[in-house]
Order: C-alpha cells, then structure tokens, then sequence
C-alpha cells in the first residue's frame, strides 16, 4: 500500500509539470486551482471520515485531475489519467491503485444530461462524490465572483466568449442545476451558493 511519503514524490512531480508545462491562458485551470482541489478534497474526505488509504487515493487523484491540460484543453480527463499511468508506478503505486484514482479522475468531466452540464459521480462512491465537491467547492466561496471571471477570460482565450451578461445569466442557470454530492460540501458549501446564487440574480437587473 502507498504511503504519504508515495503520494508526497508524486505530487512534486505532477505540480512541478502543472507550473512550468500548462499552456498560456489558464486563469482558471492552473497550478492554483490543482492546489485548491487538493486542499479540499482532503478537507472534505477528512470530514467524512475516509481510511488513510483512501485519503491518499483521492488526494492523488486532485493532484493529477486537471494535468491533461498541459497537452490539450477539451476532454483532458483521459490524458491526465494517462500521465497517472505513466508515472505514479515510479512513486510505488499498485496497478490496481491507480485504477482507482483513475476512476476518481474521470469523475470529474462534465457531462451533458437533461439538458444540463454537470458532473455525474458515481452516487455509491464516496471519492467521485468528494472530489467533484471540492473541483466546484467555489461556488459557495465569497471568492466564486473572482474565479468565476477568471474562467470566462479563460474561455475567451480558448474561443468561447460570453459577454458580461450572458456569463451571469450562465452561472445562473449551472448554480441552479449544480448539487454538492457529499455531505461535507453540503454542511460547508450549499449556504454560500446560495448567497452567490442570489447576488447573480440581482446582479441580471443592474
């Protein structure tokens, strides 16, 4: 089984890469937000009261959910499972380890569904629900409105440009469809996207 001194190696490895590698224009998937998602995938994990195991195994995965960035934007999930692969076998991780944080990886694409963009954990796996919470743990920061700017520049650069309005009006309509999985996020999150969901809405008829 792998320890914190494992996961320690692999993720000095992943970060170094994510800083030095990631294309230009990623104001939003950068080394910043990677850091973010690990910190609250542990914090969120912790809470729900995960093995150490497990803990390494979605810790790992957070570190490397967002790595396939440095080769291609869209659909950069299965790339950064492929960097895991190649890789965290030098930090001592099992095959069977990293079909696990392989899973946890893939879990947070967004998807198309009814009409939605989500993202759709497995619901009887407590690390795709946690790590999905803490990859959208924004949305019920007071920091949301920052970040959320900084993901429309993102996508400005990358050739989706929404005017001012139309990025409220979206964030709108994904924090209404958008639900927290794990009752972490829940207790610590849902009452502050809210408060955000409630700001953009004034904010429509300003």
């Amino acid at each position: 089984m792998v320890s914190e001194w494992n996961f320690y190696e692999a993720k000095v490895y992943i970060f170094k890469r994510i800083e030095n590698e990631l294309p230009d224009g990623l104001y939003y998937h950068g080394l910043a937000h990677t850091k973010d998602v690990l910190l609250w995938a542990e914090q969120f994990a912790r809470i729900e009261g995960v093995t150490k195991q497990d803990l390494i195994m979605v810790k790992t995965a957070a570190a490397y959910h967002d790595s396939g960035f440095i080769f291609q934007y869209e659909k950069n999930e299965p790339i950064g499972v492929k960097i895991a692969w190649n890789y965290l076998p030098k930090c001592g991780y099992s095959n069977r380890e990293i079909e696990r944080i392989s899973e946890v990886i893939m879990a947070t694409q967004m998807k198309s569904a009814n009409g939605k963009v989500i993202q759709i954990p497995n619901k009887s796996d407590l690390l795709q629900r946690v790590i999905c919470d803490a990859d959208l743990n924004y949305l019920g920061r007071e920091d949301f409105f920052g970040i959320s700017e900084n993901l429309r520049l993102e996508l400005k650069k990358y050739g989706k440009f929404f005017s001012k309005k139309d990025w409220i009006r979206g964030n709108i309509e994904f924090l209404k469809n958008h639900n927290y999985f794990s009752n972490a996020a829940k207790l610590l999150r849902d009452e502050g996207k809210i408060r955000n969901l409630n700001l953009l809405e004034k904010m429509v008829f300003v």
